[in-house]
């Protein structure tokens, strides 16, 4: 399928600002005075931040991804469009041929140098919430994934969409249970790179004490790989936050994340990722 970048484009603002009827997030919520709010997925907030993860995989090799992302909410905090930029430096050398079957098969192709750091694939998100309550919330999601990095270790080599869908359910700002659904598809690029089709489920959860100066998340990715012989890549992680300052109307926080994959065809087996994120700032103080 071929598919120009400019129809992706507009394809992606179309679902982002679709719908002449959408909710607005009433729910009265100051992220500088109780930054857990920021794990709700059906609160949006103009953020900025930057993140450092290690992923472990197999055949003793691993990835060292990071990741610079900037958010902005418009319509009332009812719609967000995002940009994420990785940077990817990798343990082994770039394989002339593709990857084998099974993750445990090792490979015989030739290897040549690679650069310390790459470009990963800069991709662009259109959110949009269709309802919301005080007890419950739906969150739509396009990202569009462009090949925009050299490296087949770090990059698919060809243009993805993401859409996706999450049902929120929170009893006060304290817990939150949420379910995630996403189908990743790859539209058009080289032929001989590997086809993209994948689909993941999410079960989020998300608990913060009285103060809501801190937090814990759990989460267990359930996927089903189509394009590959319907392998299971499942992965469980867990991660703790803190709102570090008050600043600029928002709040600076920091996170750091642990987890480990499941199964034979485990995407990693060991991931750790900290970062540092300006969530719910405003450029010009008032």
């Amino acid at each position: 399928m071929n598919l120009h970048p400019r129809v992706l484009t507009s394809t992606l603002l179309a679902v982002a600002m679709s719908s002449g009827m959408h909710a607005q997030n009433k729910a009265v919520v100051s992220v500088a005075t109780a930054p857990a709010a920021a794990t709700n997925p059906t609160f949006l907030f103009r953020s900025l931040s930057i993140s450092n993860e290690w992923d472990g995989v197999h055949a003793a090799s691993d990835t060292n991804t990071t990741t610079l992302s900037y958010t902005e909410p418009f319509r009332h905090a009812a719609n967000s469009l995002g940009v994420s930029i990785p940077l990817a430096t990798t343990s082994d050398s770039a394989s002339t041929s593709e990857p084998p079957s099974h993750p445990f098969v090792a490979s015989t192709a030739s290897t040549i140098d690679k650069p310390s750091v790459v470009l990963g694939d800069i991709s662009v998100s259109g959110q949009w919430i269709p309802w919301l309550t005080r007890h419950n919330g739906v969150l739509l999601t396009t990202t569009v994934g462009a090949p925009t990095s050299q490296d087949s270790s770090v990059g698919k080599g060809k243009w993805v969409v993401t859409p996706s869908v999450a049902v929120s359910h929170f009893w006060g700002p304290h817990f939150l249970l949420a379910q995630f659904f996403q189908q990743k598809v790859s539209l058009t690029g080289p032929a001989s790179r590997p086809d993209v089709n994948r689909s993941d489920l999410d079960l989020y959860m998300s608990a913060s004490p009285h103060s809501l100066r801190w937090w814990m998340t759990a989460d267990l990715n359930l996927g089903i790989d189509q394009a590959n012989h319907n392998h299971t890549p499942s992965s469980v992680t867990a991660s703790v936050g803190r709102g570090l300052r008050k600043t600029r109307g928002g709040s600076l926080n920091g996170s750091v994340m642990v987890g480990a994959g499941i199964g034979a065809y485990r995407p990693y087996d060991v991931v750790v990722t900290a970062g540092i994120s300006l969530v719910g700032f405003q450029w010009k103080q008032r």
